[in-house]
Parts: structure tokens; C-alpha cells; sequence
């Protein structure tokens, strides 16, 4: 097809509110979206525009108004998380009842759940996947066309979900697109972001104690935000990430990016937002050695126990300038690793992990990331995360405890469990209901937790509660324990918890390191029948069931995404 002029077009692309308050987070995508169309001859503030919900926070009333006085012919929606569907339902049908004839485009992990934004919102398309060579086709699709409804030159663009018809009675798919090429992987361009996200000072609670960090909080040096890789090479059964395989990034241009960043916006701290970072060993190893000479220190946020046990590596990134390193543990028991198919991590490596962090001096501010309440799950497996907290505890003086609820999240093996079992009805509409209940839910909050382990909610939750009181006694000690129970009471009393379960949280912290057979004899509530899992994985089991669902060839059904990545 002949391209039109660039000229006409008006896209704006615009984040969801992601929690209570915006975060530090910088929208990747966004500008991942914006750099790719400048590439491609479409100027900012003239061709694309960005509006930051998520950091400005409009009422629905100036959010439209925005867009009523920009006019823009597109308007994308970068829906990060699954758990904003609410939000994107609410502002796309009033978007439409002012501007119907704008085109409204989602991306992000949201479009996971593409069969029910087609078809009970009034999302238009939805791209799957990476969207940085789609969003250039729709846009030299909508000059040629002036819309972005279903035709034969739309269906040949990779990557799209979109109605067939005004109908939305049938979804169309037109096939993954292959991913962007390593190299044509981008930062974040702070010159469009807000000064917001280049935070000065520290990285959070217990960073200032680090006496290489004193200095650099002294000359008010900020905080920024880079990757070196993106992907996994691990396959999780409950993460929501879009991106299959790991793909290092080039180191030149991550210097480049490391030089500009220090010297226009006086960076002195970096946060490395990798998932799996140092999968690569020597790619960390060529990136240590040229980021010690600039004197910048860097924290890792997300790294896989393997890695971290490596004590060669945590050396030089110490010497390089690493000043902090988290990473996922998830469990504490081994038949839950199995089941989460953390490869082939077990407790013990996730012991050792922490062990050659202590040596080489990183553990000082090291959370112990678990995810709790996974199909599988039992009182047993429960304790022994508990008793593998407490033996942290114990050769490392104290750690940190990030306790989570499982959250299933469409396009994760976890979702499709749930279906599966009929913990999620199989209709579009039972669908919905569920994507509502999760909206705005953090993966902490139990009001969203389906629980499809082998014990009783209250059992689950007591557990939960017990772990999340080591994250309080970690910064205020027994004193804070007590303060985090207190203020459960306060949560609970008034949900359908109800009060006597939190007695039984409060017993929990009486007895916790005294007497487990009283406390655990508190659970009076018939368990649940267990699902039988014993070290079976959720992918597989999902997959031996996949035949019993309709297929549509859409990114929703079993046999494209069903099973996760």
C-alpha cells in the first residue's frame, strides 16, 4: 500500500493509573511507542502526544476534556497491568460517547484479555505483543484509510486483535509479530518524561544505611531507570509478561544512554529494571568493566537465584558500583518451586543465593520476594516457607519479607487453572466479572485471591499475615509486628474477613514461635479437597485439558496464549 503524509495524523498515547499513587516507574512503553513513530518521520507535539494519567491523576471530566481539545485521531492505551480493566472500560466508553469516530488502540499486558476488552468495552484493537513496528503500520493504515476498522490491508498487520464487524460478535487475529531486533530496543527517553521519574536521593527504606550511598545523597545526584536486557529465560506460571526469551540489549548504546543520563540530568544512581538480569554472565561481565570507571552506583531489581549465587559475578558488580540486588525467591518448599516451574531452583539454592550475598556485603536491603497461596499449596508447604524465613533470619541476622497473594492474570498458565477448575466461569461475561474484581487490586490485597490451594482461606491468610508481620519486625522490630496486627484489625473488622479470623491471626503472632500444633488447631473450617497437583506443573496440566475448550483462533484461546509464554 502507498503511504500517505504523516502530516494529518493525531495519536495520543495515554497510561492507566497503575496504583493509589503514581509510581517511580518510568512508561517504557509509551516511549518505546513515541521513539519508534519519530523514527519513522511522525513528530512529537505535532503527530504524537502523551498524556501521563498515571502521574497526573485527572478526574474523568479534565481527562476528557484533554482529549476534547487535542482532537487526536488515535488514542492508545498503555495498559501495563492486567489488573486496570475497570478504569479502561469506564474511560473508553466515555471517550467514545464525546469522540466517536476516535480510534481507540490498547496495548500492554491488559490485551491478554483481548476477547473481552473487544468485545465489552469500547476498545477498538488491541496489539499483542511488542507494538513498536505495529503502531507505525496503523498509523500509515489510518492515513490511507482514515480508520481502523477490519479490511483486508488491516488483517495484514501483525500483531492486532480487532472486531470483524460492528457486531464484535466475532474477533480476528492476525498472528503474532516476530520480535524487534536486540539492537532496535530502546530506553526510556527522559526528554518526554516528567522530571518525576529521575527521583532524588535513595531507592527506599534502608538504602541510606549504605555509606557509598551518603555521598551521592549529599550532592543531590538522582535516580534513573535502564534495562541492559529484556525477557526471561524462566517461564513462571503466574507472570503476566508479554516478552518470550531473553534478549541482551547493546552495550554501546547502554553507555551512550549511562553518559547522557550523568551528564544532562546529573545522574548518579541507576536502577536496572531487568527481569532477569546477568542471565548473560558475560554480558554483565564487559558491562561491569565499563561502568566502574564513570563511579555510578547501581541497583539490580530483578535477578533469578542462580545468578545471585554466583559469587565471582556478585563480586566484580560490587567493585563495578552494585549496591543492592532483588530478586524472587517465591517459596520456601521445594514442591512449590516445581509447581511454579521456577526451572530448577530449589530451597537450597535459594539459601545459598542469600548466603553469597552476605559474604560479598549485598544482602544489607535484599527483600525475600514470595508468592503465596499457588494451586498446590497446603499447610504443609505453607510452613515450610515460614520455617525457611526463620532460618534466613537466623545466619543473616534479619531480612526483609515481601509476602503476595497469587494473582491470576489472564495469559498466565495460573488464569487458565482457574478456568479450568471453575474457580473463573468459562463465559465472556464471568470473565469480565473477574477482571473487575482483580481492578486496582495489588497482588498483596486478599480481596482479589481466588484460593485454589488445599486449606481454607482464613488458613491461607493467617499465613500470609504471619510472614508480611517479618516485613514489619524487619524495620521496627517486635514493636512493629504488634503495630502491622493492629492495623490488620482495623482492615478486617469491617470486610467479609470479619473479626474472628484476625483473632486467629493475632493467636498466629502469639504462638508463632512457641507452639504450632495450638495455633494450627484454630482452623475449625472444612478444607478444600486438594486438586491432587503433588509436583505436576500448571502448564501442562492445563494444556492435558486444553481440547475440552472452544478454539478461536484468537490471543485469548487455548491454543495460542492459553498456556502463557
Amino acid at each position: 500500500m502507498q503511504k500517505k503524509s504523516n502530516n494529518n495524523i493525531k495519536i495520543c498515547f495515554m497510561t492507566v493509573p497503575v496504583r493509589d499513587a503514581p509510581t517511580t516507574f518510568p512508561p517504557l512503553g509509551v516511549t518505546r511507542m513515541i521513539d519508534s513513530l519519530t523514527d519513522s518521520g511522525f513528530e512529537y507535539q505535532k503527530n504524537t502526544f502523551f498524556y501521563n494519567t498515571d502521574l497526573i491523576r485527572p478526574s474523568d471530566d479534565d481527562l476528557i476534556k484533554y482529549f476534547k481539545e487535542l482532537k487526536p485521531n488515535i488514542i492508545g492505551i498503555s495498559a501495563v497491568v492486567s489488573t486496570s480493566y475497570s478504569f479502561v472500560k469506564r474511560i473508553s466508553k466515555k471517550l467514545k460517547e464525546c469522540m466517536p469516530e476516535v480510534d481507540i488502540v490498547l496495548g500492554g499486558n491488559l490485551a491478554a484479555a483481548s476477547e473481552v476488552l473487544l468485545k465489552k468495552t469500547s476498545v477498538d484493537l488491541c496489539v499483542i505483543g511488542e507494538g513498536e513496528d505495529s503502531i507505525i503500520e496503523l498509523c500509515h493504515h489510518w492515513g490511507e484509510f482514515k480508520s481502523l476498522k477490519s479490511n483486508d490491508e488491516l488483517k495484514l498487520i501483525k500483531g492486532l486483535t480487532f472486531p470483524e464487524s460492528s457486531e464484535r460478535d466475532k474477533i480476528f487475529f492476525t498472528g503474532y509479530r516476530q520480535q524487534i531486533n536486540k539492537g532496535s530496543i530502546r530506553q526510556a527517553n527522559y526528554k518526554i518524561l516528567d522530571e518525576y521519574y529521575l527521583s532524588t536521593g535513595n531507592l527506599g527504606t534502608g538504602f541510606d544505611s549504605d555509606p557509598r550511598l551518603l555521598e551521592i545523597i549529599k550532592q543531590g545526584k538522582k535516580t534513573a531507570g535502564i534495562e541492559l536486557s529484556k525477557g526471561c529465560v524462566s517461564r513462571c506460571t503466574f507472570c503476566h509478561r508479554w516478552n518470550k526469551g531473553y534478549r541482551v540489549m547493546d552495550l554501546d548504546k547502554i553507555m551512550a544512554n549511562i553518559k547522557m543520563l550523568m551528564e544532562d540530568y546529573d545522574v548518579g544512581i541507576l536502577d536496572l529494571y531487568d527481569e532477569n538480569f546477568g542471565a548473560n554472565k558475560q554480558h554483565i561481565r564487559d558491562f561491569c568493566e565499563r561502568i566502574k570507571p564513570l563511579n555510578i552506583l547501581w541497583h539490580v531489581s530483578g535477578m533469578r537465584v542462580k545468578t545471585v549465587a554466583d559469587r565471582s559475578i556478585l563480586h566484580v558488580m560490587k567493585d563495578a558500583g552494585c549496591i543492592s540486588i532483588k530478586f524472587g525467591m517465591e517459596s520456601g518448599s521445594d514442591r512449590m518451586l516445581k509447581i511454579m516451574e521456577k526451572l530448577s531452583t530449589s530451597v537450597a539454592d535459594n539459601y545459598n543465593a542469600l548466603l553469597a550475598l552476605k559474604e560479598t556485603g549485598l544482602l544489607g536491603t535484599t527483600t525475600i520476594q514470595l508468592v503465596m497461596g499457588m494451586p498446590g499449596e497446603n499447610r504443609q508447604t505453607l510452613k515450610e516457607t515460614y520455617d525457611f524465613v526463620q532460618k534466613c533470619k537466623k545466619f543473616t541476622g534479619k531480612v526483609n519479607v515481601a509476602a503476595s497473594l497469587a494473582q491470576a492474570l489472564p495469559g498466565t498458565p495460573l488464569f487458565e487453572f482457574a478456568r479450568a477448575h471453575k474457580y473463573i466461569g468459562s463465559q465472556i461475561e464471568d470473565e469480565e466479572e473477574y477482571l473487575i474484581r482483580v481492578s486496582d487490586k495489588d497482588k498483596s490485597d486478599f480481596s482479589h485471591y481466588l484460593n485454589m490451594t488445599e486449606e481454607s482461606t482464613p488458613e491461607v491468610l493467617y499465613w500470609q499475615y504471619l510472614l508480611r508481620s517479618e516485613h514489619y519486625s524487619f524495620y521496627e522490630g517486635s514493636r512493629g509486628k504488634l503495630k502491622y496486627l493492629l492495623t490488620v484489625l482495623l482492615k478486617v473488622i469491617l470486610t467479609p474477613f470479619g473479626f474472628k479470623n484476625f483473632i486467629k491471626v493475632l493467636l498466629a503472632y502469639r504462638y508463632s514461635n512457641k507452639d504450632w500444633s495450638k495455633t494450627l488447631g484454630l482452623f475449625k473450617e472444612k478444607r478444600k479437597e486438594g486438586l491432587n497437583l503433588k509436583t505436576k506443573s500448571l502448564r501442562k496440566t492445563v494444556l492435558d485439558i486444553a481440547p475440552d475448550f472452544k478454539k478461536v483462533d484468537i490471543p485469548y484461546s487455548v491454543d495460542v496464549i492459553r498456556a502463557g509464554r
